[in-house]
């Protein structure tokens, strides 16, 4: 019962695409959206977490990150990717991570995220 309790709860906090809401699909380029679900499942007392996906639609679609109500996402596109820059608030002040997407790539690869 020990060992299966934290088990229980690691699997649990991960959340499929499909058991997500969808809130909206954004067209950044030509052919390239980035889709944006949310998970409402803490209820009233915890923030709303949202999940972010970059995809042709045909080829590819890449999970790109996780935020909560505390973080900020900003997506930058330049003539081959998609940068993704995540700051720890809202606002763009302290960076805290950002990450270059290759579109080229993605769509070789032919890998689809759930």
């Amino acid at each position: 019962m020990i060992i299966i309790l934290p088990l229980l709860l690691i699997f649990s906090c991960r959340r499929n695409r499909e058991e997500l809401e969808h809130l909206k699909t954004d067209e950044i380029v030509d052919g390239i959206f980035i889709e944006l679900y949310v998970d409402n499942s803490g209820g009233a007392f915890a923030s709303s977490t949202y999940y972010y996906y970059l995809t042709d639609s045909n080829n590819f679609r890449k999970f790109m990150s996780i935020r909560d109500d505390d973080n900020g996402v900003y997506i930058n596109t330049a003539s081959n990717g998609v940068f993704l820059n995540i700051y720890y608030s809202r606002m763009r002040g302290n960076l805290k991570d950002s990450t270059f997407y290759d579109v080229e790539k993605l769509k070789k690869e032919n890998e689809f995220d759930d």
